[in-house]
């Protein structure tokens, strides 16, 4: 069990290795939390890397913009102005895709459009 162990783990080169089976035990034990202490990091930074990618690449969607999609910045005098992004997609008949917030893209949820968000969208039925 200790020379397959020491095999996949790839620790030492066998010139020096536990004689005990206490010893061992202990070298799997403490190999073990070695090779997690790398790779559990490694798996939280890498996903993490991966969540930044796929907002850039949704980011860059919004800016290059989507076919039939419209972009308005809300201003002090707009309907949309301190309305749920709920309530303008059932009451307006649009389809909201993203909210721009000061230069950070919000996907739509339960957050409530402020002045100066740029509304992305796009229209099932005439606004008027």
């Amino acid at each position: 069990m200790w020379w397959s162990i020491s095999t996949i783990l790839t620790v030492g080169y066998g010139d020096i290795y536990p004689v005990t089976v206490l010893g061992r035990i202990m070298a799997i034990f403490i190999s073990f939390l070695g090779v997690s202490a790398a790779a559990i990091p490694t798996g939280i930074i890498s996903a993490g890397f991966v969540e930044q990618y796929t907002q850039i690449q949704n980011q860059s969607k919004v800016n290059t913009g989507v076919r039939g999609t419209v972009s308005v910045t809300v201003g002090s005098d707009s309907p949309f102005l301190n309305l749920p992004v709920l309530q303008i997609e059932s009451g307006f008949g649009i389809d909201v895709i993203a909210v721009v917030r000061k230069g950070t893209v919000i996907l739509p949820s339960d957050s409530y459009i402020e002045e100066g968000d740029i509304l992305l969208y796009q229209t099932y039925k005439r606004i008027t």
